[in-house]
């Protein structure tokens, strides 16, 4: 794929799921470099319950970073991070925000090569651990660039995520048919409706979502050791105690796989 970013419609017929196979591969290529294209298609889905949902999951990948039996952070990086920019070096490439005028043709040739390279090994990483889906595969490539730009960086999916507000649309203001104070009192009382109605939607979605912190590292902990390890309601409740029992497991586990968008009928 060339350095250039793809255009606005383009991203819009990734994030609608339209865009055809060997197209979407090259995209994918191009969004596992690239912050800015990555938080455009973001932005293009970005809603409020979207992002509660991508809370759900990145607290589900943190259980799973931290998890001493799936230990998926250092996993990406062994897998994928390493063998990668091996590659980038072998392969002769510049240093990635190098502007697309300064590539040579033969570098544009070899980044698609290495394009190919890094989706196949993402996708052979997340099958192995049983997370074959788009939205692991997006995360894990954000994850990747982050450690690519900060090399200092140790942790992984531990990014604060936000809740975009809706827009807010100011009205002409006709002063000859309105005073200013009146405009000013009108406009202020809209932008207050609009905010109550923002954090009401967050905290509502929040408290559905993201309910019972108390045991939210205890349920996401199961949920990846049902998902990824494959282990039975019994096994995960005999490796937590004898307090814990399948039914309980099961009750906790369900939901989050649910609100994550793991059905339940594959793993």
């Amino acid at each position: 794929m060339s350095p250039e970013h793809p255009t606005f419609d383009v991203l819009k017929l990734y994030s609608l799921d339209q865009l055809d196979q060997r197209e979407k591969v090259r995209l994918e290529g191009h969004l596992s470099t690239c912050s800015e294209c990555r938080r455009r298609v973001s932005s293009l889905a970005g809603t409020t319950e979207s992002t509660a949902v991508a809370q759900c999951r990145r607290l589900f990948l943190r259980a799973a970073a931290h998890h001493p039996e799936t230990r998926l952070a250092d996993s990406l990086r062994a897998r994928v991070l390493t063998p990668t920019e091996e590659s980038w070096k072998r392969l002769g490439l510049p240093v990635p925000n190098l502007p697309a005028s300064q590539w040579t043709p033969n570098q544009r040739t070899a980044k698609e090569s290495w394009d190919c390279q890094h989706i196949k090994l993402l996708h052979e990483w997340a099958e192995d651990l049983n997370l074959q889906y788009d939205w692991v595969i997006s995360e894990a490539a954000a994850q990747l660039t982050i450690w690519r730009s900060m090399p200092g960086v140790k942790g992984a999916f531990t990014g604060i995520l936000g809740y975009e507000p809706p827009l807010f649309y100011i009205e002409a203001w006709h002063f000859e048919d309105e005073l200013e104070r009146r405009y000013r009192k009108r406009m202020k009382a809209k932008f207050a409706s609009a905010l109550q109605a923002h954090v009401r939607d967050v905290k509502r979605l929040r408290s559905r979502l993201l309910a019972d912190r108390g045991s939210q590292n205890s349920h996401y902990r199961w949920a990846v050791e049902y998902v990824c390890l494959k282990w039975k309601w019994s096994d995960i409740a005999r490796e937590n105690g004898t307090h814990v029992t399948w039914q309980a497991v099961s009750k906790a586990v369900r939901p989050i796989l649910a609100k994550i968008g793991i059905p339940e009928s594959t793993t």
